[in-house]
């Protein structure tokens, strides 16, 4: 089975997607910081990640974390450490989203979507990229 690392600061969207996604038979492993996601890759290999580019630093503020989907995008394109490098869906949905997103592009993010992104878009983006 395929696996997919989500990095999304909200926890009920992450959630939403995980479910829809393991519906479709992927292994699904959510992360909330990029900590956590870059834990994860030095001890698994995964085949997709989808990575919110705008991570809070705490549900109680909204003061954004230095280190969040743009520090994961530039870790991935690390690849040497990395069985395969891992396909990138880029997703943010802040009011600078676009930019950021231009800027998640340019450093060769596979896909890049604004939210709202449902789980079923979400889910047909990962089929594509993975075929």
């Amino acid at each position: 089975m395929r696996k997919i690392l989500i990095l999304e600061d909200d926890f009920d969207l992450a959630m939403h997607w995980k479910m829809h996604l393991e519906e479709l038979n992927y292994i699904v492993i959510h992360t909330g910081t990029f900590e956590e996601a870059k834990t994860v890759l030095s001890q698994q290999d995964v085949d997709v990640i989808v990575s919110d580019i705008l991570i809070r630093e705490s549900k109680t503020e909204d003061k954004f974390s230095s280190s969040g989907g743009l520090s994961l995008l530039s870790f991935t394109n690390l690849y040497q450490y990395f069985n395969a490098k891992p396909k990138f869906i880029a997703v943010s949905g802040s009011l600078i989203g676009e930019n950021v997103l231009k800027h998640a592009a340019a450093l060769n993010a596979d896909r890049t979507m604004i939210k709202p992104v449902t789980a079923e878009e979400l889910g047909v983006t990962i089929q594509e990229l993975l075929q």
